[in-house]
Formats: C-alpha cells, sequence, structure tokens
C-alpha cells in the first residue's frame, strides 16, 4: 500500500525537523570550534592586584583570578565549573630547598586533567589538549635555593575576596603565608565604604571603650526608625584584618541589593537554592546604613549566619572601632511588598549566633583578646522583644568585644578581660579558663 498523503506530509515534516536539528548541531559545533583563544599571560593584568609577602629569604606573591581574567587566560570559562586559578610566584633566596604544598591553598584543589575533563565539552579543545594547556601552566611544587617558580593552583571559585594559605616545608620547618585578596567582579555593599577612621577620632583605652560602648543605643534601626536586631558584637581592628579573619573563617561578603540579585535571590527561596552572596537589608546606626555585611550560609537561601557592620566614630589605641550585629537566618518569608519580595527571618537566640562569632574566630587564631559589656539590654524567652520585621528575639543583654590581631594567636595566649562575663560563663573559676584572664588594669598598660 502507498503512504497517504498525511503520512507523506508527517514525513516531510519530520525529515524538515531532522535537518534542522543537524544544522543546529553543526552550527553549535562550528562556534565551539571558534570559541575563544587564551591569549598571552602577559596581557591580562591580574599581577597588578598581587600581593607580595616575605620572610626567612622567600617571597610570594600570590593572586586568586576574576572570571573574566580566567576566561582570558585559559579561553574557557574555568568559573562556570567552580574552578579559580590561584597564581603564584615563589622566589626563594634562602639556602634551602622549599616543597612547596597546593593543599594549603584548597584542600580539595582540582588536578588539571580534572579540570580538563569538566570543562572540555563546552569548547574545541579535547580532554587532552586542554590538559595540556592547563598542566604547562600550574605551579611545579619544589623551589631550590636561587630559583624562581610561578604558576597556578585549580582552587574553587569563590567571589568578593579568597582566603587561602601558601605553606612552604624545607629545613624542618613550614613557613605559612596567608593571604585574603579582593576578586573583582562582584558588586558588594562595601563597594564604597569608609575605610579608616578620621584623623580626628578619638582614640579610648580599655575603660573609655567599655564605657562607650555600654552606652551606645541597644539595637540598629529600620529606615522608618522602628527598633531592628541588637547590636551585640564589635570587632577590633583595622579594614584589612577584620576581613582576613572573616574571609578566612569562610565568611562571605555580601551581593549589593539591585534588582538581579534580589530576583536571584527569590528565585534561590524558591527553589531551596543556596546563595553564598545574599543580599542582606538595610538597617541603620550612626546615622547611616551598614558599611559591610558578611554571611556565612549553609545548604539553602533559608539559612544562613550574617553580620552588619558599622565604622564607629571611635578608635581603640589607634585602631578602628567597628560594631556590629550578628543573628542566623532560620527561614524567608514574602515581605507583602512589591521590593523588597523577600526577607529573612531571624533566629530568636541571637545570644548563641553572637557566641558562635567568639567560636569562630577564636578557631581562627584570631582573637588577641575578648571582653563582654552591657548595652542591649535583658529579654527572656517568655517575654521576647521584637526586631523591626516582628521577628522575636531574646538575650542576655551582653555586647561581645573581640580586640583581633593580624598574626596567628595561640589559645593559650587570648586573654579574657574583666568586664562583663554571660551567666553561662560565670560559675567557672579564672584558672578553669582554656583561655587566660586579664585583670582589667593590666590590659590598659
Amino acid at each position: 500500500m502507498g503512504t497517504s498523503r498525511a503520512g507523506q506530509r508527517r514525513q516531510t515534516r519530520w525529515r524538515a525537523s531532522v535537518c534542522a536539528l543537524a544544522v543546529t548541531l553543526i552550527a553549535l559545533g562550528l562556534c565551539a570550534c571558534a570559541g575563544p583563544q587564551p591569549v598571552a599571560l602577559a596581557e591580562v593584568a591580574y599581577e597588578t592586584r598581587a600581593v607580595t609577602q616575605q620572610r626567612d629569604g622567600l617571597a610570594v606573591t600570590a593572586v586568586p583570578l576574576s572570571d573574566q581574567e580566567s576566561r582570558a587566560v585559559f579561553g574557557v570559562p574555568l568559573a562556570s565549573f567552580d574552578v579559580q586559578p590561584v597564581w603564584i610566584r615563589i622566589e626563594n633566596r634562602s639556602a634551602w630547598p622549599r616543597w612547596f604544598f597546593p593543599v594549603s591553598v584548597d584542600p580539595d584543589y582540582y588536578p588539571a586533567y580534572e579540570v580538563a575533563r569538566r570543562v572540555a565539552s563546552y569548547t574545541a579543545p579535547t580532554v587532552e589538549q586542554l590538559y595540556v594547556r592547563l598542566s604547562e601552566r600550574a605551579i611545579k611544587p619544589f623551589v631550590m635555593p636561587g630559583e624562581t617558580v610561578s604558576g597556578f593552583v585549580y582552587a574553587h571559585a569563590d567571589e568578593g575576596f579568597k582566603a587561602f594559605n601558601v605553606d612552604l616545608v624545607g629545613h624542618d620547618e613550614i613557613e605559612s603565608f596567608h593571604y585574603a585578596v579582593a576578586v573583582p567582579g562582584l558588586h558588594t555593599d562595601a563597594d564604597a565604604m569608609l575605610v579608616d577612621a578620621p584623623a580626628t577620632t578619638p582614640s579610648l583605652d580599655d575603660e573609655a571603650l567599655r564605657r562607650w560602648l555600654t552606652d551606645l543605643p541597644c539595637c540598629a534601626t529600620s529606615v522608618d526608625g522602628q527598633p531592628g536586631d541588637p547590636l551585640n558584637v564589635v570587632l577590633v581592628g583595622n579594614l584589612d584584618t577584620v576581613r582576613s579573619a572573616l574571609v578566612s573563617r569562610h565568611w562571605d561578603v555580601t551581593a549589593r541589593l539591585t534588582a538581579g540579585s534580589g530576583w536571584q535571590m527569590a528565585k534561590d527561596f524558591v527553589f531551596g537554592q543556596p546563595d553564598r552572596y545574599a543580599p542582606v537589608s538595610a538597617l541603620h546606626a550612626f546615622g547611616r546604613v551598614q558599611d559591610t555585611t558578611f554571611q556565612k550560609s549553609r545548604n539553602v537561601i533559608n539559612e544562613r549566619n550574617h553580620m552588619r557592620l558599622w565604622l564607629a566614630p571611635v578608635a581603640h589605641r589607634g585602631q578602628p572601632v567597628w560594631v556590629g550585629q550578628i543573628s542566623r537566618d532560620v527561614g524567608v518569608e514574602l515581605t507583602g511588598h512589591l521590593w523588597p519580595l523577600t526577607t529573612h527571618v531571624i533566629g530568636p537566640d541571637v545570644d548563641d549566633t553572637r557566641y558562635y562569632l567568639v567560636e569562630d574566630l577564636i578557631y581562627g587564631a584570631r582573637v588577641r583578646r575578648i571582653g563582654f559589656v552591657d548595652g542591649v539590654g535583658q529579654a527572656s524567652l517568655k517575654s521576647p522583644r521584637h526586631n523591626a520585621e516582628g521577628d522575636p528575639y531574646f538575650t542576655d543583654g551582653l555586647r561581645a568585644v573581640l580586640f583581633l590581631s593580624e598574626d596567628a594567636v595561640p589559645f593559650s595566649e587570648v586573654e579574657l578581660l574583666d568586664w562583663q562575663l554571660p551567666t553561662f560563663m560565670k560559675p567557672f573559676p579564672p584558672d578553669e579558663w582554656a583561655i587566660r584572664p586579664v585583670d582589667e588594669g593590666i590590659a590598659r598598660n
């Protein structure tokens, strides 16, 4: 039997669809073959952002590449596959060979071949071709006396800032160089922040700072002046020290609240996706919105620790003072407004989140001294206070004050100021502290 006209028409349409699909695949293949090509390293200006540290006959220079720089250097979008090259140069001016540990940059760094397998399907090079390109530009791990080596470690991708170590082993010792370096590309809420306190800022000693912090208002405020979340943390140190201490403990900077970032946050909420850089809403202190914000997210956007910081109009012995608010987000809800579409719900136990920060930074070996002051005001579980969004919270009313160090501080050298103490800390005599108590009068000298 012959084919009906309707059947012929269906076959014709089917053949046309197959031809169209074939043409599309060929076109995509041609596009892939004509994809972006890597450029000479000297043509990409990432070295101008590199940070150099020198110690004991070693000079180490390092910088993480942005997405745009990575595309230019390697000709493929490595960041789309969670890969971020970190460029490192090591000058060994000592008399001993040195062994560089890439695991110090990222405990889960990618070997060149694994990166090639991830990325090769996107563009023209085969796995083997891309592997050659990546391995040729990887840094070699051994540096002889008088030798200089440079190249890349393929780490997991971070935006905004990246913290990492460069560890060099040799002559019965390990030299560790710590970095926290900006990564261009993410528009954060700190892009236009103040960097340091003005020269006219009054500099307070310990007792004057304690009194000043105690007299601060309890809380930040909303744009219409309603009491917001409690001002329950204080960090003392310059901007680089604060940022390095937090980023090293995997706190991320936050994206500026824009239509794009707000819409992304709403989508992540609907689909239950994580967002390491989700915006944080604005609160006010000292007559302005927060100067910078950090967050440590979990597996979904609903859950994260977040902290707003304001540069205070006082200093402590010449060091900037940052007054902050920290709480834990436990959910996301619709605001009922056209903008912003969503807002986070805070967990009511704000002291737990405050104590988490204390633990986190002590574990990071960046706390020289710690104290607690009054100022927030107590609120109980049975009679909580509420922030501007109506979320309840309870607290012992104290602020944690952390004096940060640029250098590593072992547990045994952390000093506890004889100020106020949280209730759970009071039953223990001073000689049973894991950290060393210090008399306030001695600390001022």
